[in-house]
């Protein structure tokens, strides 16, 4: 009887017997003392709302002497808050509307529960919902990002390489070491692709054999030897 807590509405104050001290207090230690389930005792089957009592045992912790207990206790049989079924040995105090009193915690905390689960799961469900909707984001934005190909500086041999394919007379040398002096810059911009500008040296030397070019040949960029 130690354990757990009675529940007791605000309305109480509103009990015909809320300012009769002694039958107040009788009843709360009543409604304190009362089996929350079915129980036994010395083999005998106590229902929830009742418990086993004695008029020297109330008075006893309650404080009120046994003409205060026997008077309140009447009290409180006549208006059917309580019944009293007494034995030469003990007597079975029930407080007749317990389960208005004291509802079921499993039943009320059940709902609860579920409600309380169902949020979460609802939480849960949106935040993975977020998270999916933001990862498809960022592949999107990642597919509409242009791919920018960083320019990696040729090696002599891929330019020979290069050359070759194309049966040109472009000398690979020449050309890594030109630019290679100019930092790897057409005019002042970045190269961006190195393949690009063999061909424009082998449309320019093709151009210069032929006869035929007004400007000024690739090679004259070149640093010329001492005649």
């Amino acid at each position: 009887m130690d354990n757990g807590y009675i529940k007791l509405h605000r309305k109480f104050k509103e009990w015909e017997w809320y300012k009769n001290i002694n039958v107040k207090t009788l009843f709360l230690h009543c409604l304190i003392m009362a089996n929350f389930k079915d129980n036994k005792w010395q083999g005998i089957e106590i229902k929830r709302g009742s418990f086993i009592t004695s008029i020297k045992n109330l008075s006893n912790e309650t404080g009120l002497s046994g003409s205060q207990v026997r008077t309140a206790l009447n009290k409180l049989v006549l208006t059917n808050e309580l019944a009293n079924k007494s034995t030469t040995k003990y007597s079975t105090i029930t407080v007749l509307k317990y389960n208005e009193y004291q509802t079921n915690d499993k039943q009320v905390d059940k709902p609860i529960a579920n409600k309380s689960q169902t949020n979460r799961k609802q939480i849960a469900t949106t935040n993975k919902d977020k998270n999916l909707k933001n990862e498809k984001n960022v592949i999107k934005e990642d597919k509409e990002k242009p791919v920018v190909k960083r320019f990696v500086i040729p090696t002599v041999k891929e330019l020979e390489e290069y050359c070759k394919e194309r049966k040109n007379n472009v000398n690979p040398n020449k050309f890594f070491d030109f630019y290679e002096s100019k930092g790897w810059l057409v005019g002042k911009t970045k190269m961006k692709n190195w393949k690009a500008a063999v061909r424009t040296w082998e449309n320019n030397n093709n151009t210069s054999t032929n006869g035929n070019n007004k400007e000024e040949s690739i090679y004259d960029y070149l640093p010329k030897g001492d005649n």
